[in-house]
């Protein structure tokens, strides 16, 4: 990955993450964390599905796509 991370690393960092975001969202009844996770990638890129499920999962996140020209 690009952060240097084996595999099994990437788990646990993604898992931890998730865990964070559902802790902070219901933490106190009188806050609300609002958290806006996504990727710009190049029109007509098309990134992998296991990259767009983990995305969606772990970081409530999303694609879009942008012309960078």
């Amino acid at each position: 990955s690009a952060l240097g991370y084996s595999p099994l690393n990437q788990t646990r960092v993604n898992e931890a993450y998730k865990h964070i975001l559902h802790m902070f969202g219901h933490s106190q009844e009188n806050q609300k964390l609002d958290v806006g996770n996504s990727v710009a990638v190049r029109t007509g890129f098309n990134p992998l599905q296991a990259f767009l499920t983990d995305l969606k999962q772990f970081y409530s996140g999303e694609v879009f796509n942008v012309n960078f020209a």
